[in-house]
């Protein structure tokens, strides 16, 4: 399979490239199918599908295409680059070069995947583009904006949701929060991401061993614990990093009265463990069994060593204090291991992941908010099950597959302002060593939960709501924002 074009948006000729004039024409806007993000993923697998049913000509304003890893077949619009070759940041989500995207092709309907504010520049084109326009918009905490307010992160929820002829959201949790928010936006029922299943499913046993002992350097019997995504705040890798040290200590109490985990007293500055607990946190019992240390207990953190931006977490310092740094960061010998080959934005192939995915007992996902969180699904997929807090996304979705744990806090976010769910510790090193040790989740269970989740199951419902958007011609939301002065 080969990209048919890559051309810049911002000079493109509507000459330099091949549309059937009997078919529509969609332009998708988000990330670039040629690198490795989420969306990008599912861009790849909802719009190949697509493409496969030879109905529409697709053309796709791509979002961050830089060295680009996997091919698409239908062409795609680079936004500009600096004459280093980086992404100009000015351009990112297309605000300079979509003026020429829009002159240039004429567009029977607009697709876009991504925040809200990144589907901004096409807010602003509204009144050019005649056409429905369609937004799939994920939402990882609220309150979300009800008024046109801008910040840095997150500039003009209101503006987006009232303009998009059709915004469908990922999960349930997502439609309440954006119908109670925006009470005249065209809110459509949900359509859930999807897994490639000839990509991620189980393996056998044997193969499942195979790849511990060569790939992890584990002993068969050991048990592995893994998490998958960017560094970032959000993600709350430093709870998985903590969860280890107290596990592999044993530093952690069972009530025997509830049965909850209470880790030990710490002194956090000093980065040091004072005293076991004298009570139950969860109960108040003063009859606590002493924990044991999991010696065959490792944790893989499949995350880009090379991201460091402002709330992105120094994995060498957060390791060092809770002593699990090792001779060197990725050491086989470590109980916490890494990748460095794993760059952002660039990461491994997909029939790669799906091996670690069947390598782990467990899959543990600890972020503060999820739109989705395509790696719950895809180790879901592999028949590993996975433990997650108990908010946003995931707890639609996992089902038997998984377990959901409780919030210990909610805390405020800057600029974006969500207020975000910090998972409680103590339940996560519970949830961890019961699911690894003393109540494992059948794997058996991921198989009928991974089932409803298909692409193929999936794309049918985009097709069906994309002729219907087609039916309808002009967008029915373009005079109401002339009106309003969009």
């Amino acid at each position: 399979m080969t990209i048919s074009a890559v051309l810049p948006a911002a000079s493109f000729k509507a000459d330099q490239i091949r549309l059937d004039p009997d078919k529509p024409t969609i332009l998708i806007c988000s990330d670039s199918p040629g690198i490795h993000t989420g969306q990008a993923q599912i861009v790849r697998n909802i719009w190949r599908r697509i493409h496969a049913l030879n109905k529409y000509n697709l053309v796709q304003l791509a979002w961050w295409h830089l060295d680009p890893k996997e091919s698409v077949p239908w062409t795609l619009l680079d936004c500009n680059k600096r004459p280093d070759g980086l992404i100009d940041a000015a351009d990112r989500y297309g605000d300079l070069s979509l003026n020429n995207v829009v002159d240039q092709l004429k567009v029977d309907i607009v697709w876009g995947l991504g925040d809200p504010w990144m589907l901004r520049p096409l807010v602003s084109r509204r009144t050019r583009l005649m056409c429905p326009m369609m937004a799939y918009i994920p939402v990882d905490g609220g309150p979300l904006y009800t008024i046109p307010e801008y910040t840095p992160l997150s500039p003009g929820w209101a503006e987006v949701m009232n303009t998009f002829d059709t915004v469908v959201p990922l999960v349930p949790s997502a439609e309440r929060m954006f119908k109670e928010a925006f009470p005249d936006a065209s809110i459509h029922t949900p359509i859930p991401c999807g897994v490639d299943r000839s990509v991620y499913f189980p393996k056998p046993e044997a193969e499942r061993i195979k790849i511990k002992t060569t790939v992890f350097s584990l002993q068969a019997t050991d048990k592995l614990v893994i998490s998958v995504g960017r560094n970032q705040q959000r993600k709350h890798t430093a709870i998985n990093v903590a969860a280890m040290h107290f596990l592999t200590t044993g530093h952690y109490s069972v009530c025997r009265a509830c049965g909850e985990y209470t880790i030990w007293n710490r002194d956090w500055e000093a980065a040091k463990d004072t005293s076991p607990a004298t009570f139950c946190k969860h109960c108040g019992s003063k009859y606590l069994e002493d924990g044991t240390p999991a010696e065959d207990l490792y944790y893989y953190m499949h995350l880009p060593l090379d991201e460091l931006a402002e709330d992105s977490y120094r994995i060498t310092v957060l390791l060092r204090q809770f002593g699990l740094l090792g001779p060197n960061v990725g050491d086989p010998s470590n109980r916490v291991l890494t990748n460095k080959t794993i760059r952002s934005t660039h990461g491994m192939p997909e029939s790669t992941m799906a091996s670690y995915y069947n390598a782990a007992d467990l899959l543990v996902q600890p972020a503060f908010g999820e739109g989705w969180g395509l790696p719950i699904s895809e180790s879901i997929a592999c028949g590993t099950p996975v433990i997650v807090p108990n908010c946003s996304a995931p707890p639609d979705f996992i089902g038997q597959a998984g377990r959901t744990i409780k919030i210990g806090y909610r805390w405020c976010e800057p600029q974006t302002t969500y207020w975000r769910g910090m998972v409680d510790l103590d339940a996560w090193v519970g949830a961890i060593h019961k699911a690894v040790y003393t109540d494992p989740i059948p794997r058996e269970n991921c198989e009928a939960v991974a089932a409803n989740y298909d692409w193929d199951k999936i794309v049918p419902m985009w097709v069906d709501l994309i002729d219907g958007s087609l039916a309808q011609g002009e967008s029915r939301k373009v005079w109401h924002q002339a009106i309003k002065g969009v």
